[in-house]
């Protein structure tokens, strides 16, 4: 049943639908919903960043007999804004690319053990802890 509700189903209107879930769910804490309100925003950026980059037109190893730095890879993603038509023009190196892949394996562990807080009713906020830029982490509960 799940696999039949889900599927075909894109992330934004998922996470959506998980915090309209969670929200219904939880009884009304300030500390959870700082964590959750933090894991959701990240994970909107993420997604956001993901879709510029699957969906880009990228020029890797793009250059001429003069090129000597290959270390960055140039692309861009046809976009719009409410004023019109917009390009977003990318310069990603590969430390961006594993910026990219350490948060979604932060985010996947995370959400891993909020769905563990929520099945076997864990206080939220005894599982997360924020680190110095204030984003939270998932830690062994004391």
């Amino acid at each position: 049943v799940a696999q039949i509700l889900l599927a075909k189903q894109t992330a934004n209107p998922l996470r959506d639908l998980l915090k309209s879930l969670i929200g219904h769910m939880r009884p009304e804490n300030a500390d959870e919903e700082k964590i959750i309100a933090n894991l959701f925003k990240r994970h909107l950026r993420l997604t956001e960043k993901r879709n510029d980059y699957l969906h880009g037109t990228w020029f890797i190893g793009w250059g001429n007999e003069h090129t000597t730095d290959w270390s960055v890879a140039s692309g861009h993603k046809l976009d719009r804004k409410k004023e019109g038509t917009n390009v977003k023009a990318f310069n990603f190196s590969a430390s961006d690319f594993d910026a990219l892949t350490n948060e979604a394996n932060t985010l996947t562990e995370c959400f891993r053990r909020l769905s563990g807080c929520f099945t076997h009713g864990h206080a939220v906020e005894k599982n997360f802890a924020f680190d110095a830029d204030r984003s939270v982490l998932p830690h062994s509960p004391k």
